[in-house]
């Protein structure tokens, strides 16, 4: 017989088999065993286990296929490919929670999301030089879809739908190699080039027409104290008209990049940067030997 792990929204199911696993794998990490459950629950949509209804609870019975199922269809109207608001409220109302109110919030957003990613559609087209329509963005550019994913999880977030929008999250990393945490916020319009190896944490504000390449961390500086620094600013704020290059690391609640600042490859920065500035590495010194 599965296990069934309750908590104070929803209950967790769990064969046998995945249960001893995560078992052994929380104790060997010294984590709590409940984030490798639900963990367990929501990566594969074809996965044993599950997330279920809780006594009492608001939230339908659902699974990572039908949280996906409701992103797509969310997609769907903010690419305009679709202008059927109703069809998301309705999967909203069956997928994520039985609340009217919050369904038509929703609904709401989309409208400015749509604008949103038609803003950054064009800003990728004046961007890379390598575009030739914006079919192919939509199509595929990696890092056009790690925003359109994350500015629907992000409202998502914001009505404290948090568990979902990590879901869709996770999703946009799985398939783009972008983390970006759904509580992010992140002006429009916003351009990610390659994408691989982006992370920006939950904390992190950014401002409009802002670039950043790929292996780019927008991180905390510490996570030592750890969730005792939950609700705290831990991640940078990015002005305007930032272009952040390859590998770069701002790390830090407090650190502000200024508006028009230009940050070039491999910096590290935990301070911040007036605006209408140039970082870089110094020159490194290059070692040239003759082969024998």
């Amino acid at each position: 017989m599965p296990t069934v792990y309750k908590t104070n929204r929803i209950n967790i199911r769990l064969s046998n088999e995945d249960k001893d696993l995560l078992e052994a794998a929380a104790k060997r990490n010294r984590q709590s065993l409940s984030s490798y459950i639900i963990s367990a629950a929501i990566r594969q949509a074809d996965h044993s286990g599950y997330i279920e209804e809780s006594n009492n609870s608001p939230y339908k019975s659902i699974c990572s296929k039908e949280i996906l199922d409701f992103y797509y269809s969310a997609e769907n109207y903010v690419l305009s490919c679709s202008n059927d608001l109703e069809r998301v409220k309705e999967l909203y109302l069956s997928t994520i929670k039985r609340n009217k109110e919050e369904a038509n919030t929703f609904a709401n957003k989309l409208v400015l999301v749509r604008k949103q990613l038609d803003d950054d559609l064009t800003f990728f087209m004046d961007s890379d030089p390598a575009v030739d329509s914006r079919e192919e963005v939509i199509l595929a550019y990696p890092g056009f879809k790690a925003i359109r994913f994350h500015r629907i999880a992000h409202e998502l977030y914001l009505l404290n739908e948090k568990l979902f929008a990590r879901i869709i999250a996770e999703e946009a990393h799985k398939e783009t190699g972008v983390d970006i945490h759904p509580g992010a916020t992140i002006g429009s319009p916003f351009f990610i080039d390659h994408g691989t190896g982006i992370v920006i944490g939950e904390t992190t504000v950014i401002g409009q027409r802002v670039k950043i390449y790929q292996s780019v961390t927008l991180g905390a500086l510490s996570l030592a104290k750890g969730s005792k620094m939950k609700g705290e600013k831990r991640h940078p704020t990015i002005g305007n008209d930032v272009t952040i290059y390859a590998g770069v690391s701002i790390l830090g609640g407090d650190v502000q990049i200024g508006d028009r600042v230009t940050i070039g490859s491999n910096v590290f920065l935990t301070e911040s940067i007036p605006a209408n500035t140039r970082v870089l590495n110094g020159k490194p010194e290059l070692v040239l030997q003759e082969r024998k």
